[in-house]
């Protein structure tokens, strides 16, 4: 992975953490859907993650669970997020009711999608810039969600295990050239309002410092 590249998903990563917002992670399915199913991904469907159509807001479905999820976690109303996450029990969705005391509302919510060859399975790619209490200039962010019908069909962000294949795929999103773009675009944006606003670069300036200090534990 180049660094550069993996420098920004650990930005991704931190800024996830800060707000104590989203879920990051890079597993899928629920165990009853994985054993179902689906299947073994094949070598070729598994590559073609790295030349797959970046779709954007091409599914109303995803788009209205990623932001039903979003306005429930603003609300932080516990009982609505459980509708939209697939494992409540997990500690790794232990911050999906943390809602962020600095964060008042979203300015943008785009998802871009990469379909997997399995039916109604997507990898999303949700693009945000918020508006964080004290600071005038939306702040954006990109996290990467997997998305699949729990056991009784319904679209939900998912947080379990999966087949390798499903993993492989996954993770190969990310060498997409749409996919390093858009993230590309991120950071741009990211530098110019360091550019233009004090308030924000303190405070993006603070993630870098976040940044620095998990790289150092590698």
């Amino acid at each position: 992975m180049k660094l550069k590249y993996r420098l920004r998903i650990i930005f991704i990563i931190i800024l996830s953490m800060f707000f104590g917002m989203l879920i990051f992670s890079i597993d899928s399915g629920d165990g009853d859907r994985g054993k179902k199913s689906k299947r073994a991904l094949t070598d070729e469907e598994i590559a073609g993650a790295m030349t797959a159509p970046l779709k954007k807001n091409a599914y109303d479905e995803v788009n209205d669970l990623i932001n039903n999820y979003l306005d429930a976690k603003l609300r932080g109303d516990a009982g609505e997020i459980k509708k939209y996450i697939s494992d409540t029990s997990t500690n790794k969705n232990a911050d999906a009711y943390t809602p962020s005391k600095y964060l008042e509302k979203y300015l943008t919510v785009d998802c871009y999608t990469i379909d997997l060859p399995l039916e109604e399975t997507y990898v999303v790619y949700v693009y945000k810039e918020y508006k964080m209490m004290g600071i005038e200039t939306g702040i954006p962010s990109i996290v990467m969600h997997f998305v699949c019908p729990d056991a009784g069909g319904k679209l939900v962000i998912y947080s379990g295990e999966v087949d390798a294949s499903v993993d492989k795929f996954i993770k190969n999103t990310r060498k997409n050239p749409e996919v390093d773009e858009l993230i590309d675009s991120v950071d741009k944006k990211i530098d110019e309002i360091k550019e233009n606003d004090d308030v924000a670069r303190a405070f993006l300036d603070k993630l870098d410092e976040v940044t620095e200090s998990e790289k150092s534990k590698e």
